[in-house]
């Protein structure tokens, strides 16, 4: 089975047209129950962002330039050498958007694909040796047709990245809790110390919500993480809107 994810950036916690295997994984110690949850209602659009986020990649040309240095870069991950003319239909407005409309796209291309709430990306079945190229293709194709919006496909700058470790710490972890889920902060760094790193080789793998989730079931994953996701709301961490 093969699993790609929508497209992000490569701050955040999921890779960008990572092929990969996939298979269902028993719940881990790191997702152990804490007791009973309340009932309150958790709602990441009610968190009070702490840093303003202005939106980036506006421009018409840079959005265009964005795009294709992309199609030519993932073009190159998969080893597609002489990639076709495709025009693009539009923007993706979230990743859950692109991700759903790839799997329809590479269905209709000859390619049975489903949607991964989960993991908010694409699954389909490892196909044989002799068609590898053709799927890698086809998935390009879908891709290249309707992108996400280069808006949300940025590296995280400071900003960003402070902001979301206070949604971390001030939101994520609260709601993970109150849904029975165990978050160790015991090796967890300072705002200031995981900041500093993270854009150099010591980086401080800090991801207390992917972390707390792997190893749940579908469902129960699926669950908490729409109370509780991975990150803000894109009007927050991305200062996005359509």
């Amino acid at each position: 089975m093969k699993t790609k994810f929508a497209a992000v950036t490569a701050a955040a916690v999921t890779a960008v047209l990572t092929l990969s295997g996939c298979a269902t994984t028993a719940p881990s110690t790191s997702a152990a129950a804490t007791g009973s949850p309340t009932e309150k209602v958790w709602d990441p659009e009610t968190w009070t962002p702490t840093e303003k986020i202005e939106r980036r990649m506006t421009e018409a040309d840079e959005r265009e330039r964005w795009y294709e240095s992309q199609l030519a870069r993932n073009a190159a991950f998969l080893g597609i050498r002489n990639p076709p003319a495709v025009t693009r239909r539009g923007w993706a407005t979230s990743r859950q958007e692109q991700a759903r409309w790839s799997a329809q796209c590479m269905t209709e291309r000859g390619v049975p694909a489903t949607y991964n709430e989960v993991m908010v990306g694409v699954t389909y079945d490892t196909p044989p040796p002799s068609q590898e190229a053709a799927v890698k293709l086809v998935s390009w194709t879908c891709d290249a047709l309707f992108p996400i919006d280069p808006s949300l496909d940025q590296e995280f700058s400071d900003a960003q990245l402070r902001l979301l470790y206070d949604y971390w710490d001030q939101y994520a972890i609260p709601c993970l809790e109150d849904h029975g889920i165990t978050v160790d902060t015991s090796q967890r760094p300072s705002k200031e110390t995981w900041l500093a790193a993270f854009n150099t080789p010591e980086r401080i793998s800090w991801w207390p919500v992917q972390d707390s989730i792997m190893g749940l079931t579908d469902a129960r994953s699926a669950e908490v993480s729409e109370a509780c996701p991975v990150q803000p709301p894109d009007s927050m961490l991305f200062g996005y809107s359509e």
